[in-house]
């Protein structure tokens, strides 16, 4: 079994931020606090020496989550991402087509602390390097976070991450860094 984390591309595209004042809030399950509302999200147009570049269907925040999609890609993945998530629909400022926020709510110990490699900073603040899954943990949940990461990356099996790369759907980054034993 192979497990991916999920990013948006913030390199190749345009990338969307901040909320307004309108915000609405959501508490996941394990007490963070989202503030979405629609017509929240503001385009942070990206430039380079191609010009502006274009929105994507997973336009990043600057954060690992909430996830943001757009409509097509929401389509193809929203009754899957339902399962292990909220959401709220959200227009961007300056865009016709909706936009969905993502927020994931399946949270897994699973990790083998003894095997897993991290990165840990003075401030105590620990990151996931190289993860080591417990497979058993993971196997019936293709879109997960990880028990005491949860602001950090968002993980999914092959068939996911299958999905999306020969969807054309334009925008998402994965990488192969963790293990499962």
């Amino acid at each position: 079994m192979k497990c991916y984390s999920w990013n948006s591309d913030g390199e190749l595209f345009t990338t969307v931020a901040g909320v307004s004042a309108e915000e609405s809030v959501l508490i996941s399950p394990y007490g963070r606090t989202k503030a979405v509302a629609k017509g929240a999200l503001h385009l942070r147009t990206v430039q380079d020496e191609r010009g502006v570049l274009p929105l994507s269907d997973f336009p990043h925040t600057g954060l690992q989550q909430p996830r943001v999609l757009s409509q097509r890609a929401w389509d193809l993945l929203g009754s899957s991402l339902e399962q292990y998530g909220d959401v709220v629909g959200s227009m961007i400022e300056g865009v016709k087509e909706e936009y969905f926020v993502w927020f994931p709510n399946v949270v897994i110990d699973c990790l083998d602390d003894e095997r897993t490699q991290f990165i840990e900073s003075l401030s105590a603040y620990r990151r996931l390097l190289k993860p080591v899954f417990l497979k058993a943990a993971i196997e019936s949940f293709p879109v997960f976070v990880v028990k005491g990461f949860e602001n950090q990356d968002v993980w999914v099996h092959e068939d996911f991450r299958q999905t999306i790369m020969s969807s054309g759907l334009l925008g998402s980054e994965f990488r192969l860094t963790a293990r499962c034993i």
